[in-house]
């Protein structure tokens, strides 16, 4: 029987999505942690199904890529539709990713895989465990917790302090962790409540697209799943909207004003009603105690962005506590993880508000030139891409951030500048034999990445920069940086050299890697997170080090 420990590094409150996923980022450092929720098991149902682009590449370094592909619906359009016919057809994988398209997948699938991923890197999980009260005294946060007692019985409850390091609240929307803290909650409440079941429908629609119906009556989506399909409505909020009352009904009409007539719908596999808010906490973090995911942001469900900033928000935080608790970064490391993760979420609640608004309006003349605006995307790829990017949040960055540096003449090229998103480009290991592997997997290695590309006909001033940096670097910073040089242009006797230094060599796998990263080179420090932390030209080099010596300094 486990037994829940008295201490721990790192305590989370929630096993949702975003308590698993930093779970399993602080295991791959090493870090001790313990996740606990209140509910004895997961949820049946749930209403998070979507996995956008970024959220992939984020997971894929959590070593949860084919279960999760095995489990999922890959969709790669997006078909809308008014009450006249046809609309657009958006393709999604008009992205730069290598996981273009949208991974239907639900919620509570996900926490199995995550969970199972989680304790098998040796995370301590314990459900039925409810946080009662926490207190902060010197350098430990204390936990109280009644759990459930199994010795006697699922209804006996036991009273259980727990100290920690420090705290993560991923508890949701109604977060205990944040109403203990204080922190406001500020925003609105939405005019619509929503129905949601999955079902089996036989209709004759391609079940390798997601569909939206925008109907005078309101909106309905159809998601198909593996072994079925998720619906969602909205309707007025003053409508009866008690548990009991829910029925197939309402589907069943609103499928009738899409089609004309309602496909025969099987009994729900699941049904369940809510209203939404659109909500964003005032802080994230007070001494030793954060918060992420839902407690942080709440949001309408359209556009499906609510569990994916989630993730995010656990892939910019946990690099960065287990830095912190290994005496790198201090109270600053920390503190930068609400001022680059709280503009996102602002920026995320507008974009799905604007969003929603739009595609749920019954006003006839919104409705018109909504119409009249997705009617021309089929027509211009170009905007549909930009749209996609921002749904896909891979044009997500930090350039403002203060843990970031762009070096003096960094951003003259068009090369992704620090604070953003590390593109995917194709490499070529040496001495591989021409196996491929992309830029983007370095992430699977826990420590920041250094690129180091070199221009296709380096100067002698890029090779002493090279050479430089390729003997100081790994005896400097090994433990926290690993080097990785990328000669475009030919292999000179010169260059073999570098194979003498404690560094990762490559060549392009293609053309796209001089295209994103330029036939010029350059520096770029990417963090475990997948954004750059510096950029710079290769004479760079003296502004890289200072950069590093500041980052990494132990406070």
């Amino acid at each position: 029987m486990k037994v829940l420990p008295e201490s721990t590094q790192v305590l989370i409150v929630g096993a949702g999505p975003t308590g698993l996923a930093l779970g399993i980022n602080l295991r791959r450092y090493g870090v001790d942690c313990v996740v606990v929720d209140r509910l004895p098991a997961p949820l049946p149902g749930s209403r998070a199904l979507g996995l956008n682009a970024r959220s992939q590449e984020l997971l894929e370094s959590m070593g949860v890529t084919a279960d999760i592909n095995a489990a999922g619906n890959l969709h790669q359009t997006l078909c809308l539709h008014n009450e006249k016919g046809r609309l657009a057809e958006i393709d999604l994988t008009r992205i730069e990713s290598r996981f273009a398209g949208a991974l239907v997948l639900p919620q509570e699938t996900l926490e199995d895989i995550l969970s199972a991923r989680f304790t098998a890197l040796g995370g301590q999980l314990f459900r039925g465990c409810e946080l009662s009260g926490f207190s902060q005294r010197d350098e430990q946060v204390f936990a109280h917790l009644l759990c459930n007692d199994p010795d006697q019985g699922q209804d006996q409850e036991v009273e259980r302090t727990v100290s920690a390091s420090l705290m993560v609240g991923c508890d949701g929307a109604h977060s205990f962790v944040r109403q203990q803290l204080g922190f406001s909650f500020d925003g609105v409440r939405y005019p619509d409540h929503f129905l949601l079941c999955d079902t089996h429908i036989d209709w004759a629609l391609p079940n390798d697209c997601s569909h939206a119906f925008l109907l005078p009556e309101g909106a309905l989506l159809a998601l198909p799943m593996n072994g079925g399909w998720r619906l969602m409505i909205n309707q007025p909020l003053q409508r009866d909207t008690r548990m009991e009352s829910l029925s197939m009904a309402p589907f069943r009409q609103r499928l009738a004003q899409a089609l004309g007539e309602a496909p025969a719908l099987a009994e729900p596999d699941w049904i369940s009603g809510f209203s939404i808010h659109r909500r964003l906490v005032s802080r994230y973090r007070l001494n030793r105690v954060l918060l992420a995911g839902d407690a942080c942001h709440i949001q309408n469900p359209v556009g499906a962005q609510g569990m994916n900033t989630g993730i995010a928000d656990a892939c910019n935080l946990g690099w960065k506590i287990a830095l912190f608790l290994d005496g790198v970064g201090g109270g600053e490391l920390l503190d930068s993880y609400e001022a680059e993760r709280r503009p996102v979420a602002r920026q995320m609640l507008a974009g799905v508000d604007l969003l929603s608004r739009g595609l749920l309006s019954r006003a006839g003349l919104l409705r018109g030139a909504r119409d009249s605006l997705l009617k021309a995307l089929d027509g211009r790829p170009r905007l549909a891409a930009r749209l996609l990017r921002r749904a896909s949040q891979v044009d997500v960055h930090y350039r403002e951030s203060a843990l970031i540096m762009e070096s003096a003449g960094g951003g003259r090229s068009r090369a992704p500048r620090a604070g953003d998103r590390l593109p995917p480009a194709p490499l070529v290991a040496a001495g591989s034999n021409g196996a491929k592997r992309d830029v983007q997997q370095l992430l699977d290695d826990t420590r920041h990445q250094m690129l180091l590309v070199l221009p296709v006909v380096p100067d002698h001033a890029a090779l002493v920069s090279a050479f430089a940096l390729c003997d100081r670097l790994p005896q400097e910073y090994g433990h926290h940086l690993r080097v990785n040089v990328v000669v475009q242009g030919a292999q000179t006797p010169e260059l073999a050299e570098l194979r003498e230094f404690d560094v990762d060599l490559y060549e392009p796998g293609d053309e796209r890697l001089q295209t994103v990263f330029t036939e010029s080179g350059g520096l770029w420090v990417v963090r475990p997170d997948g954004h750059i932390g510096f950029h710079g030209e290769l004479d760079a080099a003296t502004e890289c080090l200072s950069w590093l010596r500041q980052f990494f300094r132990r406070r």
